[in-house]
Formats: C-alpha cells, sequence, structure tokens
C-alpha cells in the first residue's frame, strides 16, 4: 500500500535547532546571507571543502547544479569519507588520451569532446573533430581520401583500420569488428563525455576512476563540450556510488518504505534512494515527500544533501502518514514486515527488503540474491538471481541478471535472461540488453566475440534479427543502439 511522508519540521524550525555557530555564521559568500535556509549547509560544505565559490565573491545558490558539479561533489563526499580530506591527487597528462598514428609514425593526441562514437547509423565508428589550429596535415587531407591509420584509446589495444577527411571532421572505421575494436569502442563510450586537460573537473574524474567508479552509469560530465544541467535522480545515484555504503550505515532517522512517485524507478534504485531518505539526508520536493528525479536541483540544494551527509545535526526527520499498510522492521541487521496490527507478515530475514506501491515486496536474501514476495509473505519468484529488472511480465516471466557491474556503454556488463515465477530458465543469460515482454514480443542485444545481433524475441525464445535502420524510436532497443553510437540523435 502507498506511504506518503511529511516533513516533521520545516526549514525554519530546522535552522533554529542547529547548533549556533552554523546558524549564525556567514559563509563568507556576497549571495549567502545568515538568514537564508541554505547557509548553514553551504557553511560545512565550504569548511570541508566539498564545494568553492563560482567567482566574485558569489556562490550563487539557486543557480542550477551540473552534470559536472555533481560527478565532483561525489567524488570529493567519497574521498573525503576514505583519505579525511576532500582534495584531489592531479589527473596525469595523458588520461583520457586518444592517439592517432598515421602509416610514416606521425602521431596526434586528441581528448574530449576532440572524439566520439558516429551517431550517424552504420557510418563510422568514430568521429574525431580537432580543434581549429590543431592537426594541420589532417586537414590537408584530399576530401573523403582514406588513409591506413592506428587509433589506440588509452590503455586499450591499437586497432588498425582506415580514416578519411570530410564533414570538418576524421572518420575512422576499423578494419576488424573484433575483441580489440569493442574494447575501444567502449573506452570511447565512456570517455567521450569526460573532462580533457584544463577542465576544471579533471582531477574528479580521474579520482572516480581511480576507485573503480567511472565506468558505473557512467557520471556524465559534458557533452559535446558543454556541461549539461543534473538530475535529482542523476545527483542522488551520483551519491550513491560513492558513499552509498557509508549512508547505509548512518544511524536511521526515518522509517520509510516507499515515496510518491517510486514506482517511476528500477528496484535498485529505489533501495538507494530510500537509504538517503531515511538517514535525513532527502526529504522530497513537497510535503509528501515526492522525490521527483527528473526534475532539477539547485546548489543550494545539494550542498543541504552533501552536508547532511557529513554533519548529523543537520539530518532532518520525517513522519510517515498514518494508514493500515505493512512496514519493514528490522531485527538483528535483517528485515522483514509487519502490518499495522503488529502481526509479522514476512520474518526478519532479509538483508534488504522494499514495499512496491503494487504491493510486491522486492526482497534481498542474505547471499545476495534478489526474489518477490507479496504483502502475506508468498513467494512470487524464488531469490535465485543477484539482479531482477520486473515484476512478472505478460507472459509471467521475469527479466534477471548475473553478478555484474554497470559499464559503458550498455550499462550492466553481466548478462541477462528471463525467468519463470518457479525460478526456472525460461530465455538463457546471454543478452547484454533485454527488455520484458510487451505486445508480445521482448527487445534484446547479445554480443559474443566480434557479433552484435540485436532485434526481437518471440515468447518461444525465437530471434527476429533486425537492421539498425529498421529499429523504431519508439523500440527500447533503439537507446541502446543510440549509446554504441549505431543510431542517429534523438532530436
Amino acid at each position: 500500500m502507498k506511504r506518503v511522508l511529511s516533513v516533521v519540521f520545516s526549514f525554519a524550525i530546522t535552522l533554529c535547532c542547529l547548533s549556533p555557530a552554523l546558524a549564525t555564521e556567514s559563509a563568507g559568500f556576497s549571495d549567502v546571507s545568515q538568514e537564508d535556509w541554505f547557509a548553514p549547509y553551504v557553511e560545512v560544505c565550504v569548511e570541508k571543502g566539498l564545494m568553492q565559490g563560482t567567482g566574485e565573491g558569489k556562490f550563487e545558490p539557486e543557480r542550477v547544479l551540473t552534470c559536472a558539479e555533481s560527478a565532483t561533489l561525489a567524488a570529493r563526499l567519497g574521498q573525503l569519507g576514505e583519505a579525511g580530506q576532500a582534495a584531489f591527487l592531479p589527473a596525469p597528462e595523458a588520461w583520457g588520451q586518444l592517439t592517432l598514428t598515421l602509416e610514416d609514425g606521425a602521431e596526434f593526441f586528441f581528448f574530449s569532446p576532440e572524439f566520439r562514437l558516429n551517431p550517424v547509423p552504420m557510418s563510422a565508428v568514430l568521429l574525431i573533430r580537432p580543434g581549429e589550429t590543431k592537426a594541420p596535415d589532417l586537414r590537408d587531407w584530399e576530401e573523403g581520401s582514406q588513409h591506413e591509420v592506428t587509433v589506440t584509446a588509452g590503455e586499450c589495444a591499437p586497432v588498425a583500420g582506415t580514416a578519411s577527411w570530410y564533414g570538418g571532421g576524421l572518420h575512422f572505421h576499423p578494419a576488424e569488428y573484433d575483441e580489440d575494436y569493442y574494447a575501444m569502442l567502449d573506452w570511447v563510450g565512456a570517455y567521450q563525455t569526460l573532462p580533457g586537460p584544463g577542465d576544471w573537473f579533471r582531477d574528479a574524474a580521474y579520482c572516480l576512476e581511480a576507485h573503480g567508479l567511472l565506468t558505473q552509469r557512467p557520471f556524465e560530465f559534458q557533452y559535446a563540450g558543454r556541461e549539461s544541467q543534473a538530475s535529482r535522480q542523476g545527483f542522488v545515484l551520483d551519491l550513491n556510488r560513492t558513499v552509498g555504503g557509508l549512508v547505509e550505515r548512518l544511524e536511521a532517522v526515518n522509517s520509510i518504505s516507499t515515496f510518491p512517485d517510486a514506482s517511476a524507478f528500477t528496484s535498485d534504485q529505489k533501495a538507494a534512494i530510500l537509504a538517503f531518505y531515511n538517514a535525513g539526508i532527502l526529504t522530497g520536493v513537497d510535503g509528501e515527500g515526492t522525490f521527483s528525479g527528473e526534475g532539477t536541483l539547485t546548489r543550494a540544494e545539494a550542498a543541504a544533501m552533501a552536508a547532511r551527509i557529513v554533519e548529523p545535526s543537520l539530518r532532518i526527520a520525517l513522519a510517515p502518514e498514518e494508514d493500515a499498510g505493512v512496514t519493514p522492521f528490522e531485527e538483528d541487521g535483517l528485515y522483514g514486515l509487519k502490518d499495522a496490527a503488529g502481526t509479522v507478515r514476512i520474518p526478519a530475514q532479509y538483508a534488504y527488503l522494499v514495499v512496491e506501491e503494487d504491493g510486491a515486496v522486492i526482497v534481498t536474501d542474505q547471499k545476495g540474491n534478489k526474489g518477490i514476495l507479496d504483502t502475506e509473505g508468498n513467494v512470487v519468484l524464488p531469490c535465485l538471481y543477484p539482479r531482477i529488472y520486473n515484476s512478472p511480465d505478460e507472459e509471467g516471466l521475469v527479466v534477471v541478471g548475473s553478478a555484474g557491474d554497470y559499464a559503458s556503454p550498455l550499462h550492466y556488463n553481466g548478462k541477462k535472461g528471463m525467468i519463470n515465477t518457479q525460478g526456472d530458465v525460461v530465455i538463457p543469460l546471454e543478452y547484454d540488453f533485454l527488455t520484458p515482454f510487451e505486445n508480445g514480443q521482448a527487445s534484446f542485444l547479445r554480443r559474443s566475440g566480434g557479433e552484435m545481433v540485436f532485434g526481437h524475441l518471440r515468447p518461444d525464445g525465437a530471434e527476429l534479427p533486425l537492421t539498425a535502420e529498421e529499429v523504431t524510436q519508439d523500440d527500447p532497443l533503439y537507446m541502446a543502439l543510440y549509446m554504441l553510437g549505431l543510431m542517429g540523435s534523438q532530436e
């Protein structure tokens, strides 16, 4: 049953409860006064080295947070928790470098945003657009002429192929579509949005990579050289990747099982977001605790969340509305479910438990495998795999995933398949991308060696391969192909 939230203390009351030092000191910015609700949060963030001003003595609290600021703040929080200080080590000069080598041995070096996956369907996989004063020798090539070259992406193996200059850029085609080519493709997909030399957030990106976090989602810093606005969902998930474990261990000040718009998120995303609610870090955008993941947030709001992570006195208690629903409870570090009368519906035997709005109870057992129960404790789907992606679809099947993390460009680097509610494998776990069945078909993509196959699946497991030109924009497969550089712009 749906449960909503209401803020116990308004911001004004919260500020009155703060320590005198936090409530009265100014953060030292001309646009942050002592009376502003966000002043104590800015003060903590500046003191801890988590955030800085934007120049000319200003903080710009009402400016929308950018993706680069989101990732940088998440990295600083992670660094603060691990090293005790938020400063970064400088990124090596050649980090994120793509090298183009000509037949005569001449080398040219490029950094994001000078290279990217080519969005033109079935065209060159790599497009390089050097700056106006860079690589004059390449600009002298005859339009459309082909040249033997080798491309080396970071630490990946060199990939031989041909390059031609036209339309103001260098277009590269590999000689073979092999494992080295796919490794280069993954690298370019991850690094094409990352900062190059001279970008203020370059050291933050390097810090994330040094901790093995850079390819998880991946963190978005920029697109085509421009800083884009961060969403609330993006910011919280950025924080979850660097300090999620810390947040889960914080003393809970709330006991929230869901939030009004929880159905818009996967079970893993919902669990991560709930951890921030229950730690008193996240309050929602209204009195009901709506998360509004697609909305943006200001630098002041980001400072509030960051400060609550490092300063316990700033965390905010929420109160659930009274209803006759079920409530998760904790016992000896494990979770179960009780009804309004206190009767145990599900014993406390799960490492994690989340109640969905539709009444499905997503549980994680002590081995890390996920399953689905109903609110009476009946098993809908046994705990057999570390990832599940949906309640039973129209065919009674659930998409599950083997162990893996989230890597570019398809994010998840495990394998997906489908099982029925008895736990029998119906669709083998051999797919990199797989959707539930809808209107008699599911979308899939799988890679094996140098082969990439994508298209639609029938309930009997038969594959109906498609070409990129046959995939429509309303097909979930379109986005996966777009991220691989095989589809055009979504505009």
